[in-house]
């Protein structure tokens, strides 16, 4: 897995980078201390997870989260010595998915780094019985979570990913807008519908020719979404 850290303290990089390789052996660990640069990273690389070190106080010091949040739903952890209510709640209201207060304690990172993961679909569900999804064009490595559409790599972000699984593994069945939230995002969101269209929308334009008229991710007017194998379908 990949994490980026937005922080000028390298003693902090140096500390992460221990803590996390404890659960996580295999882990990336990307250090930037310019926001502009640590943007264009989550942009271009895609990080699992952004840890980001600020001053809740500072309201100019939330400018990052701000800018990241207006393209990507990468899982963020906002790092803090500032523990006011307040502004934890206006950082989370303003698209972080965690915060923890500094000094850090190794085995709170740890558990916090993993709900969320968890919570946002980074630590996928992953089928028993068989590694591999192949539908015609579109093939799905549960192992690795890649996506390919005609042997050519799908980036999807975390989200998209667990939505295109939970479809999938619903194949031809109709599942219910409030299914897909429960299942993606969690019962808290339950009466968001418009994050599921939103996605939707996302998908399509990454997996159909077509994202006006879809042939693998129909919509079931009023109920929901339903996942189609075009290879089966054309056989019938």
């Amino acid at each position: 897995m990949k994490f980026l850290l937005i922080s000028d303290s390298e003693e902090l990089e140096g500390d992460i980078s221990v803590i996390l390789k404890v659960r996580w052996p295999e882990v990336i660990l990307t250090h930037a201390v310019d926001h502009a640069k640590a943007t264009e990273f989550v942009q271009t690389e895609q990080p699992d997870m952004v840890l980001l070190d600020l001053n809740l106080s500072q309201a100019s010091d939330l400018n990052v989260l701000h800018e990241v949040r207006n393209f990507s739903d990468v899982p963020i952890i906002i790092l803090s010595e500032n523990d006011d209510v307040i502004d934890m709640v206006r950082a989370l209201e303003m698209g972080a998915d965690d915060c923890l207060a500094k000094p850090l304690v190794p085995m709170m990172l740890l558990a916090k780094v993993n709900a969320v993961l968890r919570r946002c679909g980074v630590l996928y569900w992953q089928p028993s019985h068989t590694p591999y999804f192949i539908s015609g064009r579109l093939t799905i490595d549960y192992t690795t979570c890649e996506v390919c559409l005609s042997g050519k790599p799908v980036k999807l972000t975390p989200i998209e990913y667990k939505m295109l699984c939970h479809l999938v593994r619903n194949e031809g069945k109709v599942v219910a807008n409030s299914s897909i939230l429960d299942s993606v995002w969690g019962p808290e969101y339950m009466a968001d519908n418009g994050f599921v269209k939103k996605y939707i929308y996302r998908l399509r334009s990454k997996l159909e020719d077509n994202r006006q008229s879809p042939k693998m991710l129909l919509t079931d007017r009023g109920i929901g979404y339903k996942f189609i194998n075009p290879h089966t379908s054309s056989q019938r």
